[in-house]
């Protein structure tokens, strides 16, 4: 590529919040604040993004945890960021403040969802087609940092992939993680860095 054919985004996982330490689905703009270790994983990730150098521009979701983790990284980048709907959580439609017992009933409920093409919350397309948008916003040559929500990332990650939501199932970003993505290149290419668990051995970067 030549100097300047990238569209970069840094997508950062919001750190730990409340709703994670409860077990609560939910996509409320409001509420369920970072925990304490979600404020320090926010100020680690933030001290990450220093080694960049360059930021042209800070976008984050909406949501509250989201929003605090932003905060958090906008003051150690000496950054402001904004705020963009497109980087919203899912939506959780009924299952909205529903309380979970682990992971496990969590991908349940996915693989119900998706095998009965999403009768109840947002589909996987509509993630993978906002989160597009997104970065059809984002200016050749510049470097944007994103801080959003685990499964915006992933199906970010997943399209470049060309892999399905029933396919990543089992893949978790952990919160505050890191992942690159360059919106200007095409398939496995377009992942330069994943902060992904249990991505499987042949969809991992190494680079």
């Amino acid at each position: 590529m030549s100097q300047g054919d990238f569209r970069i985004a840094v997508f950062i996982r919001h750190g730990e919040s409340v709703k994670n330490v409860e077990h609560v689905l939910t996509d409320d703009v409001e509420g369920y604040p970072l925990t304490a270790l979600g404020e320090a994983s926010a100020l680690a990730a933030g001290d990450e993004l220093r080694k960049l150098g360059k930021i042209d521009g800070f976008y984050s979701s909406p949501v509250l945890r989201a929003r605090q983790t932003a905060g958090i990284i906008s003051r150690r980048v000496n950054a402001t960021y904004l705020v963009d709907g497109l980087l919203k959580e899912r939506g959780m439609g009924k299952y909205n403040g529903m309380r979970y017992g682990s992971e496990a009933e969590v991908e349940r409920l996915d693989l119900e969802q998706i095998r009965n093409n999403y009768p109840d919350y947002e589909s996987w397309s509509r993630l993978q087609d906002r989160m597009a948008e997104f970065g059809r916003k984002l200016k050749n040559g510049t470097i944007t940092v994103a801080v959003s929500h685990g499964d915006p990332i992933k199906c970010i990650v997943g399209g470049f992939l060309g892999k399905t939501e029933e396919d990543l199932l089992h893949v978790h970003f952990p919160k505050a993680s890191i992942t690159v993505v360059d919106f200007a290149r095409r398939g496995a290419l377009a992942v330069l860095a994943q902060a992904a668990k249990s991505l499987p051995a042949e969809l991992c970067i190494d680079r």
